[in-house]
């Protein structure tokens, strides 16, 4: 009786695992095209149970923390400099970065390893949902940059101002440091990512026979 138990366990384990593999590449392949990849901006779907976890290092833990810490006084900042400015990203920057992390490092891992068949679907999810997240990266560094020349612009022009001294103006700067910051590692996240996507994009049509070659071809077919 326990043997029986432990085969159906067993069946059941690779039935569920087989379904869970052919979701992920239904999703990639539902999103494969731009109009439907440029308007899929969810970071949630750019995460897979497959994906090696990664940590941040000290630096960037050290950054994203002190934003934590401090967004409340850098959405007031904000709001002095320019009200309709979005700040939506000081919620989510947390969050997406480190997403973005464990798969940049993903693409790392997997570049400088030999490609198997039978991770296939995996891989190509994985380039997709990577391009994906350095899209919603470079939007959300779009907004950073957007704040950090509204507040530079506002400190220009506040300098005669003799409002703008002690705390007031110190805090302008404090919030305008961290904003930079923040926005450097979202910019070099993208360069990364963008990087070592092509670079597993290239392996996977090298190394996953004629099936990774025709999707290969696919990819780079605006290229030629």
């Amino acid at each position: 009786m326990i043997l029986k138990i432990g085969i159906v366990f067993i069946i059941l384990t690779i039935i569920i695992s087989i379904l869970k593999k052919l979701f992920n590449y239904k999703n990639y392949r539902k999103y494969n095209s731009q109009d439907e990849f440029n308007s899929y901006t969810t970071i949630d779907d750019c995460t897979s149970s497959e994906d090696i976890k990664y940590k941040l290092n000290q630096a960037e833990e050290d950054i994203i923390n002190t934003i934590e810490r401090n967004k409340k006084q850098i959405a007031d900042t904000i709001r002095k400099v320019n009200r309709t400015l979005d700040i939506a990203w000081l919620n989510s920057c947390d969050k997406i970065y480190r997403i973005a992390n464990t798969l940049d490092n993903n693409l790392n891992y997997y570049s400088q390893r030999n490609l198997e068949m039978s991770k296939f679907q995996y891989y190509t999810h994985l380039h997709f949902r990577s391009m994906l997240a350095a899209n919603i990266v470079y939007q959300n560094y779009k907004k950073m940059d957007e704040c950090f020349e509204e507040i530079n612009n506002f400190i220009v022009n506040m300098k005669s101002n003799p409002i703008f001294k002690g705390d007031y103006k110190n805090q302008i700067y404090k919030s305008k440091d961290q904003i930079k910051a923040i926005r450097k590692l979202y910019l070099d996240r993208v360069h990364e990512m963008n990087h070592r996507t092509e670079i597993l994009r290239d392996k996977i049509g090298k190394e996953c026979g004629k099936k990774g070659y025709k999707w290969w071809l696919e990819r780079t077919r605006h290229k030629r």
